[in-house]
């Protein structure tokens, strides 16, 4: 990922999600610090320093259907 720009791909951002996903599995991840966890996460595969909130409770959600990306990721091309 292109660290410059100030966005998460779709791609990206369902591997940051399945990451998430298997380590709270696995236990890695503390109840009542999984945004924290899924900030560090982000920062560390993507290099960027802010993360918009909503994009982080979309990743540490709980929730079985797909997410609703739309609106919070850009498309490289756009930029």
């Amino acid at each position: 990922m292109d660290s410059h720009h100030d966005f998460i791909s779709c791609y990206d951002f369902q591997i940051l999600r399945d990451a998430f996903r298997t380590m709270a599995a696995k236990g890695f991840i503390s109840e009542g610090r999984r945004l924290e966890h899924a900030r560090a996460l982000v920062r560390e595969l993507t290099g960027q320093e802010h993360v918009d909130d909503c994009v982080l409770n979309r990743i540490a959600s709980r929730d079985v259907q797909p997410p609703s990306v739309a609106g919070l990721v850009k498309r490289a091309w756009s930029a």
